[in-house]
C-alpha cells in the first residue's frame, strides 16, 4: 500500500507555492534568464579607392535565416554620409547610430557608420551588400560585414555609441551592458594602424582600421579599447542582445 506520507507530499507543495502566492506575501521566487550565447558565424571586407558614390564586398559562404547581418563603413569624406545599405536578398537594413551623428565626430575627413538587418531567410553563397553614399567621391572607401547568430530577434542592437579622440589606445565607455549581449567595436585609424583592445577578438583589418568583438557572460560596465599609437580616431561601440531560452 502506498506510503501516506508520500502520496501527500506533491498536494503540500502546491499548497505551499499558492499560500506564498497569496496577495501580501513578500516573498518571490524567481528563475534567472538564459541566453543562447551570441557568436560570429563569417566575415568579410572590401578596401577601395574609387570615385563613385557605392562600396560593396560579398559573404563567402551563405548567410542563414535570422542572423543578424552587422556592416561597418568607412571613408574618407567630410561631406558625405551613407544613405542607404541592401543587399541581394532583399533584407532591410539601418543604421546603428543615427546618420546625423557621424559629421559630430569626423576626424581629417575620415568617417565611419554601423548599420545592421535581420536575414529574413538563407541565402545562398556570395551575398553582395552595398553601401550607397549621398553623393559621389573619389578617396578611400570601406566596408565589413559580420554575420552573427542568436541575437535577439526583436530590437537587436541594446544601445549604440561613435566618439573620437587624438590619443594612444583608443575606447569607448564605460558603458553598461546586460547578461549575455555581445559588444561590438570597430575604429579608424587616421594616419596609422591598430589592433583590437585586450580580450577583444579582432574580426577584420582594412587598411589598418578592425572591427572587434565580446562576449559579456554577465551584466557590467565596459569600454570598447583597441591598441594604437598617439593619432587622430573615430571609435563605435555597439551592443548586441542576446536570444532568451
Amino acid at each position: 500500500m502506498p506510503d501516506l506520507i508520500v502520496l501527500l507530499t506533491p498536494i503540500l507543495l502546491l499548497a505551499i507555492v499558492a499560500l506564498l502566492a497569496f496577495r501580501g506575501c513578500d516573498l518571490v521566487f524567481t528563475v534567472p534568464d538564459r541566453f543562447l550565447p551570441i557568436a560570429i558565424l563569417q566575415r568579410f571586407g572590401q578596401f577601395e579607392t574609387v570615385d563613385n558614390d557605392q562600396i560593396a564586398t560579398a559573404f563567402p559562404a551563405g548567410v542563414a535565416a535570422g542572423s543578424l547581418i552587422v556592416v561597418w563603413i568607412s571613408y574618407n569624406s567630410a561631406a558625405q554620409t551613407v544613405s542607404t545599405v541592401v543587399d541581394g536578398a532583399g533584407n532591410l537594413y539601418a543604421p546603428a547610430i543615427p546618420t546625423a551623428a557621424v559629421p559630430a565626430v569626423v576626424q581629417m575627413g575620415r568617417q565611419q557608420e554601423i548599420w545592421f538587418a535581420r536575414a529574413a531567410s538563407a541565402s545562398p553563397p556570395n551575398l553582395t551588400v552595398t553601401a550607397h553614399f549621398n553623393g559621389a567621391f573619389n578617396a578611400q572607401k570601406a566596408i565589413g560585414v559580420h554575420e552573427y547568430q542568436n541575437v535577439l530577434a526583436d530590437s537587436p542592437v541594446g544601445q549604440a555609441f561613435l566618439t573620437s579622440g587624438i590619443t594612444a589606445n583608443a575606447s569607448v565607455g564605460p558603458n553598461p551592458v546586460n547578461t549575455g549581449e555581445l559588444v561590438f567595436g570597430a575604429a579608424v585609424f587616421v594616419g596609422g594602424a591598430g589592433t583590437a583592445g585586450d580580450g577583444f577578438a579582432q574580426q577584420l583589418e582594412l587598411s589598418g582600421n578592425i572591427s572587434e568583438d565580446k562576449l559579456l557572460p554577465s551584466a557590467g560596465s565596459i569600454a570598447v579599447t583597441f591598441k594604437n599609437n598617439a593619432l587622430p580616431w573615430i571609435a563605435a561601440m555597439v551592443t548586441l542582445k542576446p536570444t532568451k531560452v
